[in-house]
C-alpha cells in the first residue's frame, strides 16, 4: 500500500521500483480469490486515508465496458468486484478502476491521482488470474450483464 499519490499510469513503474527482489517484476493489485479480497480490503480499511482510494490493476482502457485486470488473460471473477453503482464512465473516460474503503470499486480517469497498491508474485504460485478461463464467452457474457445491472 502506498502513502504517495500517483496516476494510474505511473503505478506499474512505482511498483517496480518499490520490489527488492531483481527479476521478480511487481504489478497493479489483482484480486484473485475471496480470501485476497477480504485481506486487501481490511489493509485498505486499515490505512485511513479519508476519501482516499487506491489504484486496482482492473481497467478497461482495451474495450470499454470490458474490465479486466492489467496483465490478465481471463475476466475477473464478477462475486470479487464490489462496484456499488459503478462503473459509470462519467465523462466518457473513466478507464481505470480504484478500490475504495469497504473493498469498494469505482471507475476513475486514469489520469487522476490515487494512493496505489502493488503485487508481487511469490515463485513457484501461480495465481488464477494467469489461467485462461475456460470459456472466456461465458464469462464476457456474465460480466457485461453485472455491468448492466
Amino acid at each position: 500500500l502506498s502513502s504517495d499519490l500517483l496516476r494510474w499510469t505511473d503505478v506499474l513503474q512505482r511498483c517496480n521500483d518499490l520490489s527488492s527482489d531483481a527479476g521478480i517484476k511487481a504489478n497493479y493489485l489483482s484480486i484473485d480469490s475471496q480470501s485476497e479480497k477480504a485481506f486487501v480490503t481490511t489493509q485498505v480499511m486499515l490505512q485511513r486515508k479519508s476519501g482516499g482510494s487506491f489504484w486496482t490493476g482492473l481497467n478497461d482502457r482495451t474495450s470499454e465496458g470490458v474490465w479486466i485486470f492489467n496483465g490478465a488473460t481471463a475476466l475477473p471473477d464478477p462475486s470479487l468486484l464490489n462496484w456499488a453503482n459503478e462503473p459509470n464512465n462519467a465523462g466518457g473516460n473513466e478507464n481505470c478502476a480504484a478500490m475504495y474503503v469497504g473493498g469498494r470499486y469505482n471507475d476513475l480517469p486514469c489520469d487522476a491521482k490515487s494512493y496505489f497498491i502493488c503485487e508481487k508474485p511469490v515463485p513457484g504460485y501461480q495465481s488464477s488470474s494467469q489461467r485462461m478461463a475456460p470459456n472466456v464467452v461465458v464469462c464476457l457474457i456474465m460480466s457485461l450483464l453485472i455491468l448492466l445491472v
